[in-house]
C-alpha cells in the first residue's frame, strides 16, 4: 500500500473538488499566466472512462482512477516548455508536460482501450470568452448536488446556460482541435513514443 499527502493548493489559487472545468476557469484568469501561451486540455472519451493515475481522488495513490472527464491547463514558458496544471493531481503544479503525462498516463498501454483517453485543446482566452455551466451535470434526479459547489458564481458566457459537454465531447467539432494520447504527447513533450518507454517509478515522496 502506498500513501501520500496531496500538495496543498496555493492560497491564491481558487479549488473546488469535483469542478475541475472551473477551477481551470479560475487559473486562467491568474494574472501570472495570462502572459504566456495556454491550453486548456479537456480529457475524454466517447465513453466518458478515462483513466487517469497520481489523482487526489484515487483509493490509493497509485491506483488510478477513471473520470468521465478532466480538465487541465497547459502554459508555454518563455524557453517553449510546457508546463501542466492539474489541481487534482498527487504530483504537484505546475509540472513539466513530459513528467505529467508519463506519470498520468503510465498505465494506459497497459488497460483495455476503453480507458484510453482523447483531448480537446482549447486556447485559454477562447475558453474564457465561451465556457458557461450552470452545474446541471452536478445535480441528481431530486435537483440536489452530488458534490458540494464552488462558492463563486457559475460561469456564463454568450446565449447558452451551459456548454460544457459540448467542450467534453470528443467526436463532434466544437472550439478547440480534439487529438489523440499521441498527437497530445507530440504537441506537449515532443515524443509520441513517451509512453513506450519502461513504466517510471513512483515518485520520491511515495512510502511503497
Amino acid at each position: 500500500m502506498s500513501s501520500l499527502q496531496p500538495p496543498p493548493i496555493p492560497p491564491d489559487i481558487d479549488y473546488q473538488a469535483y469542478y475541475c472545468e472551473e477551477n481551470i476557469w479560475r487559473l486562467c484568469q491568474q494574472p501570472q499566466l495570462q502572459v504566456h501561451k495556454s491550453e486548456v486540455v479537456f480529457i475524454s472519451n466517447p465513453r466518458r472512462t478515462c483513466a487517469l493515475w497520481y489523482q487526489r481522488a484515487a483509493p490509493y495513490p497509485t491506483e488510478p482512477v477513471v473520470w468521465d472527464y478532466h480538465v487541465i491547463l497547459l502554459t508555454q514558458t518563455p524557453d517553449n516548455i510546457w508546463q501542466v496544471w492539474d489541481l487534482d493531481t498527487l504530483l504537484g503544479c505546475p509540472l513539466q508536460a513530459e513528467d505529467y503525462f508519463s506519470m498520468t498516463f503510465w498505465g494506459t498501454p497497459r488497460i483495455p482501450a476503453q480507458y484510453a483517453p482523447r483531448f480537446r485543446a482549447v486556447p485559454a482566452e477562447l475558453f474564457l470568452q465561451h465556457f458557461s455551466s450552470d452545474r446541471s451535470h452536478m445535480r441528481d434526479e431530486q435537483g440536489h448536488y452530488m458534490q458540494p459547489p464552488p462558492p463563486w458564481n457559475a460561469p456564463q458566457r454568450g446565449t447558452e446556460s451551459t456548454n460544457l459537454m459540448r467542450f467534453v465531447d470528443v467526436i463532434h467539432e466544437y472550439i478547440g482541435e480534439v487529438m489523440s494520447l499521441a498527437d497530445t504527447l507530440t504537441r506537449y513533450t515532443g515524443d509520441a513514443n513517451l509512453l513506450k518507454r519502461p513504466a517510471p517509478p513512483p515518485p520520491p515522496q511515495f512510502d511503497v
